[in-house]
This record gives C-alpha cells, sequence and structure tokens, in this order.
C-alpha cells in the first residue's frame, strides 16, 4: 500500500527530504506493507434495487476526516482498496441526488455511533452493505429585515449530535432544502452566514446554540430564521508581568445562557470575538493552552454569577475586554 517516507501516512506527516545542488541523496527506502480493503453493496431499502454512485467514505478510528471516498457502480458494489491494517468506520452518502438518507455502517446515524470494521493485510472486510431508506426534506427561508438573504449555510443536526450531517446554502430568494433526511430522529438545524460573516448566526428557532435549539422532524417545510447584523467584542489577555498570552480561551456566554462558544488569543495575546448577535454577554478566560494560569471572568471576577455583563451591538466592537492572569 502507499506510504510517504519516512513510513508516514500522509503528505502532511511525511519527514521531508533535503537535496543539496551536485550529488544524490541515498537511503531514501522504504517497505511497503501490504493493505486491506472493505467491499459490500448498497440497495434501496424498500425494492432492493442496487443503488449507482452511492458515496462511500472510510474513516480511520478516531479521526473525523475520511479518507479519499469510493462509489458504488451500476450494481451497488463498492470496494474501498488501499486501506492500511486498522480499524475503520463507514458512511455511505447519496451523492448521486437520489434523496436516500445516509448513514453509517452498521445502520448507525452518526460517525460516534458508527460500528467497526476490522481490516487485514492482504484481505478483503467483505458484506458491509447499506440499505438506504428515502430521505426526507426540511426547508425554509432565511432573511433580514431588508429581505431575503442569499449564501447562507444550513446545517443539519440530528439532535444531541455534534457533527453535522450535509449542509447548503441559501439561493437568490433566500430559499433551502436539506435532502435525503432519515425518519423517526429529528434535527436541530444552524444558520451561519459562511459567505461575508455579517449577519450573527443562530440556531432554529432563533435560538443562541444547540443546547437550546429546537427540534423538527424531515418533511417540515417553514424552517425560517430572520439574521440580525453580528457585532463583537475584542481585548487583550496578559499575565502578570503584563506580558501577552497566546492560546487563552476566550468563551462568550449569551445571558442568561450556560452555553458558550469562543475564539482563542493570537500570539501576542490579542483576540477578536466576532460573528455575535447583539445583547448582554458574560466573558470567560481560560488558560486552556496549558500554562497553569487560573480562569476568571470579566472584569477580574471570580465566576458565572458575579462576571461583569459587556454588550454587543449591531455593527459595531466593543473594545477594551481584557484579562489579566495570574
Amino acid at each position: 500500500m502507499p506510504q510517504w517516507w519516512n513510513n508516514k501516512s500522509s503528505a502532511a506527516t511525511a519527514t521531508p527530504v533535503a537535496v543539496t545542488a551536485g550529488g544524490p541523496v541515498n537511503g531514501i527506502s522504504a517497505k511497503l506493507a501490504d493493505a486491506g480493503s472493505i467491499s459490500g453493496t448498497v440497495t434501496d431499502a424498500s425494492s432492493n434495487a442496487p443503488l449507482n454512485g452511492i458515496c462511500v467514505f472510510v474513516y480511520p478510528n478516531g479521526s473525523s476526516s475520511s479518507l479519499p471516498g469510493f462509489k458504488t457502480n451500476s450494481s451497488g458494489v463498492y470496494t474501498a482498496s488501499q486501506l492500511a491494517p486498522g480499524s475503520y468506520k463507514v458512511e455511505f452518502s447519496d451523492c448521486a441526488g437520489g434523496g436516500h438518507a445516509g448513514q453509517f455502517w452498521n445502520n448507525k446515524p452518526s460517525l460516534s455511533t458508527a460500528t467497526l470494521v476490522t481490516v487485514t493485510a492482504g484481505a478483503t472486510a467483505s458484506g458491509i452493505n447499506a440499505k438506504l431508506v428515502a430521505g426526507g426534506n426540511i426547508s425554509g427561508t432565511v432573511s433580514s429585515s431588508s429581505g431575503p438573504l442569499a449564501g447562507i449555510c444550513v446545517f443539519p443536526f440530528q439532535t444531541g449530535q455534534t457533527s453535522s450531517l450535509a449542509g447548503t446554502t441559501t439561493d437568490s430568494q433566500g430559499k433551502y432544502t436539506l435532502t435525503g433526511l432519515a425518519g423517526g430522529v429529528t434535527y436541530q438545524i444552524q444558520f451561519q452566514d459562511c459567505a461575508t460573516g455579517t449577519y450573527a448566526g443562530q440556531w432554529y428557532n432563533n435560538q443562541p446554540s444547540q443546547a437550546t435549539a429546537n427540534s423538527v422532524s424531515a418533511g417540515t417545510a417553514g424552517v425560517n430564521a430572520t439574521m440580525v447584523q453580528a457585532g463583537a467584542f475584542s481585548g487583550l489577555v496578559t499575565n502578570s508581568a503584563n506580558a501577552g498570552l497566546a492560546g487563552i480561551c476566550v468563551w462568550a456566554f449569551p445571558d442568561p445562557s450556560t452555553s458558550a462558544t469562543g475564539v482563542k488569543t493570537d500570539s501576542t495575546g490579542h483576540y477578536t470575538f466576532g460573528g455575535l448577535k447583539p445583547g448582554n454577554y458574560r466573558v470567560e478566560f481560560q488558560d486552556c493552552a496549558g500554562g497553569g494560569h487560573t480562569t476568571q471572568w470579566w472584569n477580574s471576577q471570580p465566576d458565572f454569577n458575579s462576571a461583569s455583563l459587556i454588550t454587543v451591538t449591531a455593527g459595531q466592537t466593543a473594545p477594551n475586554i481584557n484579562a489579566r492572569l495570574t
């Protein structure tokens, strides 16, 4: 099976080779291991007819990034080849546009619940099949006070899951349709201005986080969102000697919620927290870089209940939300 020098699995992890003028670089050798594979058949759950063009994605155990994908042929058969020995999770997605709901093997709804497949060198793990059910749709319109919004990203999450299913974007009329969603489960819908960042993100139904988002079922229309112009705040995080601290997590809690989103300080200790819905926030500063500094809340407060509120205004950045960590 393919590898990168020095026995590395990808270009990102490969050991560089220094080449100088006038002479060869010796000893750049490799011992290639026998690869394994995964195979199976994908059919329609109702008719048992084979499904052509279904995308099959293979995830090494513990990774949220898949290897390059494979597709089923006209008989619904696929073979995911050139796999290093180990354990994998397998996703089936109807990228052919047939409207079937995606799933993971073995009929699981998400990467976190998927059953592992063991791949052995020189062998094929066969019978990794899937029966895909015809999916339902969720649709709606995204707008602002000025009218429809085009190019807004819409992501469906199975309720309680932290990984999104395949999303879509709104058209020129602000309309969107999420297709191929399985029945029997509910979804939480996230709206993000992934084009310009002008508008604050939200969850259905006008909720600040997934923890408070309303759930809807496949087949639901009118899952709309009215987005407002975003605001921001910024500041500097230092230590007791006034030196900037890099990698400090800055968490914003919309009042009165206990759920937050976060950013990190840059190499100089500065940060800007944008894309926020106008309103009041509590801000927590946490040394998630492992430097041992004590967590504090703005303005030099010890906990959530005592934290001072900051106000975020549409189209503006509230400055000097600073912290000195000890």
